[in-house]
């Protein structure tokens, strides 16, 4: 990787986690197992729903219906992914401070190589696609075995189509990052990224120079709706969002009287150090010496 470059990946600056993601390798391990039942349950939901709808309205009445709950769960997901990962992901209302010992930079990694996104751009590169679909079934298995008790058809088709774009916003997030880098993204994933459907990468991209617009990981479509309410908040309330590590890194900088070089010591999930700079709020490699 050459100097002037963003960094990508953990694994490329040779740090390696003791776990891929939310869950321990031994979990992940057993939930391959089980992980297919509950997405098949899903599908079967889906299924009865959809032919259930269709038997009880013979007219278009019926297709609309089908159109309007698949779109609405769409766009509530969207925006899930949004509020998440602006108060959650990125911590961008906590204004937490970390610890700077020994002239580093103290960053605390609790998701295996999904940690510390605006650092490692690509850092989901290092999580495999089984890895994360098994973490998200196990994280909705509850609520997907509840979807049986949920009498109104429409209701159970916006919440199922909610549960299963929630499912794939992982994916799309991950693989508008590989595009922006040029490598492979799935085919089927590619036809919807071309026909505008999901994360636009350039769009995404923008999100990481400027940390207060399009938190959005699925599709962008409620961006506009999450951005007006950010900055409302943040010129009416003067609660303006603050990415978290880009944050500490420009503290970083103001401690040491604007420093060009910031020192970074990962502890938990990933143990390291890393030296990079901080150029347009993205962290930028060194270089190989």
């Amino acid at each position: 990787m050459s100097s002037g470059n963003t960094l990508s990946c953990f694994t490329e600056k040779n740090l390696y986690a003791k776990k891929e993601f939310y869950f321990s390798d031994t979990v992940i391990f057993v939930g391959m197992f089980i992980a297919p039942l509950i997405m098949a349950f899903l599908i079967l939901q889906i299924h009865l729903t959809i032919i259930t709808i269709l038997k009880k309205n013979k007219s278009g009445l019926a297709v609309l219906k089908l159109f309007i709950s698949i779109v609405l769960g769409f766009f509530i997901a969207d925006l899930f992914t949004a509020i998440c990962h602006c108060v959650w992901i990125d911590d961008s209302y906590r204004y937490n401070v970390d610890k700077i010992i020994d002239g580093h930079l103290v960053v605390e990694t609790k998701l295996g190589y999904a940690s510390c996104h605006h650092i490692f751009p690509s850092n989901w590169k290092d999580v495999k696609d089984s890895t994360i679909i098994v973490t998200g079934l196990l994280m909705f298995a509850i609520p997907i075995m509840l979807l049986h008790f949920i009498p109104n058809n429409s209701l159970k088709l916006v919440i199922c189509s909610l549960i299963l774009f929630l499912l794939i916003c992982p994916f799309t997030h991950k693989y508008a990052h590989e595009k922006l880098h040029g490598r492979h993204v799935p085919w089927i994933l590619d036809v919807f990224f071309r026909c505008g459907l999901f994360l636009d990468h350039k769009k995404h991209q923008k999100h990481h120079i400027e940390n207060n617009y399009n938190w959005s990981l699925l599709s962008g479509v409620s961006d506009n709706v999450f951005d007006f309410v950010v900055h409302s908040i943040c010129n009416y309330l003067l609660k303006c969002p603050k990415e978290d590590r880009v944050y500490n890194a420009q503290l970083y900088k103001q401690h040491f009287k604007n420093t060009d070089i910031i020192k970074i010591k990962f502890v938990g999930d990933i143990e390291g150090r890393l030296d990079c700079r901080l150029k347009d709020n993205l962290f930028i490699d060194l270089g190989e010496p």
